[in-house]
């Protein structure tokens, strides 16, 4: 039967954005960042973009289906963030 605890110390991806988004701010010292929606939610999607393209080795209709976009979206996106891939055969 699994431990109670086992999940309660689970690191989770909304733990590990936590960890981050506190040490971000930490590290501002005191200062107030600036549009920190919009920097995190670009750099969220720029890595994640770039993981699951890397994942899926260039396959780009792999990676759309994977991230839930269309191809044509992952496409604008790729462009949006300047992320640069090797060119595949789908």
């Amino acid at each position: 039967m699994p431990s109670k605890n086992r999940n309660k110390n689970k690191i989770t991806l909304g733990k590990c954005l936590h960890r981050g988004i506190k040490r971000y701010f930490k590290d501002m010292k005191g200062a107030d960042p600036q549009n920190i929606h919009e920097k995190i939610v670009t750099e969220v999607e720029k890595h994640l973009i770039e993981y699951v393209i890397n994942y899926t080795n260039g396959n780009r209709s792999r990676a759309a289906n994977i991230l839930g976009l269309s191809r044509s979206t992952l496409r604008k996106k790729i462009g949006q963030h300047q992320i640069s891939i090797e060119p595949s055969s789908d």
